[in-house]
């Protein structure tokens, strides 16, 4: 009889407990199907978004519930959900870029976008391009300063709608969800556009968030303050979980730092796999226009180099240039192409080598960098050659215009084959290694500058790819 009534509680006990678990184990999921985001506008939006709240406070327990979530939203290889993008193409693209400095990286992606051939019409193909309705959400006075505009505008001319609208008008509600959403600076562009990003995830969007800076991602307040961005990356970590939002780097250095540091920026653990393509992928920020690609050098023109970028003595070494043209007196040119207001009292002999061509529109830009010898970069500021990217490289790929390369530069920007660099032994200035380069016949800068721009229209390949499976287009 003892025995019997052990039984019965120790059945009973057991039974109470499976139905526990089994309690909880819906309790956790019904939590997690609560948090599907609200296609309502949030009342509130930046830091104190109810939206924005709610995620932050799921996710502080996500790692203590990880193996029944783990079920729910993700497998070991891949996100639980793969985002169908199949009617992506037949829906609005919208383009934001709330930044006023990335222009460059504006226009390559924008470029490849309306580049994409229409079915079975071949690659690029004049006048067989697809249909896009495309809103571009930017500044009027950043587009406009350096022809940005313009040039955007010859780009759509094979038949895509490209509409211009102010900033302000982007957290306006739409009808239509847009199909795909390309964040040309994040986080900062997801700031810019807070009360509709619930709605456009709720509603299937496509997230392509292009990583600028990655050391802006770090959550963890190494220095004693939140970042800014906090709410706003707190918040991604769903749809990266859903495939529905896509980090972009611009390098491959970039995505290897991203690579290693992300789970511990982003406080996941490792239900995020940043490894994963789905999850983030590298996009080089170059395009091709025949309009001022120089292959050859024009013999009758006096031959030159180029330094290209912010006129900023603190991220280009531009003393150490022009104290390098001061001793090695090189027969060339030296062409400092970039904006800025700095300004250097140079000696004659510097003076009588050195030309400042400053805020050209963009497509005297490329043309002053397609006709160079060589691309020179200077870079002084390490985080170049970490977690950002120095515009030297999209600008030499793009121009078809090879750099004055060292195997630390080499090393870090592997999207640069050998063969589309000229070389700069370890421990020589720039100058001295230049001076070789001088001596070449014509015939062999024409050969490197052909080079280059193989290397350029590889990538060019790889990125059409990517924007047509982002896009849901079929080859």
């Amino acid at each position: 009889m003892v025995m019997q009534r052990s039984k019965l509680i120790f059945t009973g006990v057991a039974v109470a407990t499976t139905v526990l678990v089994l309690a909880l184990m819906f309790s956790n999921i019904e939590s997690i199907q609560r948090l599907k985001i609200s296609s309502k506008t949030p009342s509130k939006v930046g830091a104190d978004s109810d939206d924005f709240q709610l995620i932050s406070s799921y996710d502080q327990g996500f790692n203590d519930d990880y193996d029944i979530i783990t079920n729910v939203f993700a497998t070991d290889e891949q996100p639980a959900m793969e985002h169908d993008t199949s009617e992506n193409k037949n829906k609005p693209i919208y383009v934001v870029n709330s930044e006023q400095s990335n222009n460059d990286v504006l226009l390559a992606y924008m470029k490849t976008i309306l580049s994409i051939p229409e079915k079975n019409t071949g690659p690029l193909s004049e006048g067989a391009f697809m249909h896009f309705d495309i809103h571009l959400f930017g500044h009027k006075e950043s587009l406009e300063k350096h022809g940005a505009r313009t040039l955007l505008e010859t780009f759509a001319e094979a038949g895509s709608n490209l509409t211009f609208r102010d900033m302000v008008d982007l957290n306006k509600q739409t009808d239509e969800a847009p199909g795909l959403v390309l964040l040309i600076s994040c986080p900062e562009d997801s700031l810019a556009m807070l009360s509709v990003i619930t709605s456009f995830i709720d509603r299937g969007s496509k997230f392509l968030c292009v990583v600028q800076d990655a050391s802006k991602w770090d959550l963890n307040e190494s220095d004693g303050s939140l970042s800014p961005y906090k709410s706003q990356i707190e918040y991604m970590k769903r749809p990266l979980l859903r495939g529905q939002w896509q980090l972009l780097t611009l390098s491959p250095h970039v995505t290897r730092y991203a690579q290693e540091h992300f789970s511990h920026f982003f406080q996941s653990g490792t239900y995020i796999d940043f490894s994963l393509p789905s999850v983030m992928s590298t996009v080089a920020p170059v395009f091709k226009s025949s309009e001022y690609e120089i292959i050859s050098i024009d013999p009758k023109q006096k031959p030159y180099v180029v330094i290209v970028g912010s006129l900023n003595s603190a991220i280009r070494d531009y003393d150490s240039a022009f104290d390098q043209i001061e001793e090695f007196k090189p027969e060339i040119d030296v062409h400092v192409v970039g904006s800025g207001d700095a300004e250097w009292k140079l000696t004659d002999d510097v003076a009588a080598r050195v030309i400042f061509k400053k805020d050209l529109p963009y497509d005297e830009y490329y043309k002053e960098i397609a006709g160079a010898v060589a691309i020179l970069p200077f870079i002084k500021d390490k985080d170049l050659l970490a977690f950002r990217t120095t515009p030297s490289v999209a600008a030499s790929l793009t121009a078809g215009t090879p750099m004055l390369a060292s195997s630390e530069l080499l090393d870090t920007y592997t999207q640069i084959p050998g063969d589309s660099i000229w070389y700069q032994k370890t421990g020589e200035p720039e100058f001295q290694s230049l001076q070789e380069v001088i001596v070449r016949d014509k015939e062999e800068w024409t050969w490197k500058k052909q080079s280059t721009a193989g290397a350029r229209d590889k990538l060019l390949k790889q990125n059409l790819v990517f924007f047509k499976q982002s896009l849901g287009i079929e080859d």
